[in-house]
C-alpha cells in the first residue's frame, strides 16, 4: 500500500510539473518586430542576424596567436611528509606544469598545485629560452584549484 501511495504522489508531482515547464505558442507563425522574433507568450525574443557574419579564425590561427604566452614551469619545492610513526620531515622535490603570461610586466598565472610550496621557479618560453622567476610574479588561486 505505501508503494502505491508513493507512486501516485510521484505521478501527480511529475504531471503538474510538466504543465509549469511548458509555454504555449502565441501563434503558429512567429511575429517579427525590428530585429527580434517573438513566438511565446512569455515574450522570449531571439535576435535576428543582419548583414554578413565574419568567419571565425581556425584553431591553428588561434594557437599561433597565443602560443608565445604559454610557458613551461619547473619548480623546486619543499614538502612535508610523514613517516610510518607520524613524525613529520621536510623533503625537497621537483615539480612541473604550465602557465600563461597575462601582462606585459611578466605576470604569470598557473594552477596552484604547480607552485604550492615552491622555493624556486624556472620558466621556459616557446623559443626554448629559460629564466628564473620571482615567486611574487606567479599567481594562482588555491581555493578553486
Amino acid at each position: 500500500m505505501p508503494v502505491i501511495t508513493i507512486l501516485f504522489a510521484l505521478s501527480l508531482v511529475i504531471t503538474s510539473g510538466c504543465q509549469f515547464l511548458t509555454t504555449s505558442p502565441k501563434t503558429a507563425t512567429p511575429t517579427v518586430a525590428g530585429n527580434t522574433t517573438s513566438i511565446y507568450t512569455t515574450h522570449v525574443t531571439i535576435p535576428v542576424a543582419t548583414g554578413t557574419a565574419q568567419p571565425l579564425p581556425s584553431i591553428a590561427d588561434v594557437v599561433a596567436m597565443v602560443k608565445p604566452s604559454v610557458v613551461a614551469i619547473n619548480v623546486k619545492a619543499t614538502v612535508t611528509n610523514y613517516d610510518i610513526f607520524g613524525r613529520a620531515y621536510q623533503q625537497e622535490g621537483d615539480g612541473a606544469g604550465s602557465g600563461w603570461i597575462i601582462s606585459s610586466d611578466g605576470l604569470i598565472v598557473t594552477n596552484n598545485h604547480v607552485i604550492d610550496g615552491a622555493t624556486s621557479i624556472m620558466i621556459t618560453f616557446n623559443d626554448g629560452s629559460s629564466l628564473p622567476v620571482d615567486l611574487k610574479n606567479v599567481k594562482a588561486d588555491s581555493i578553486s584549484d
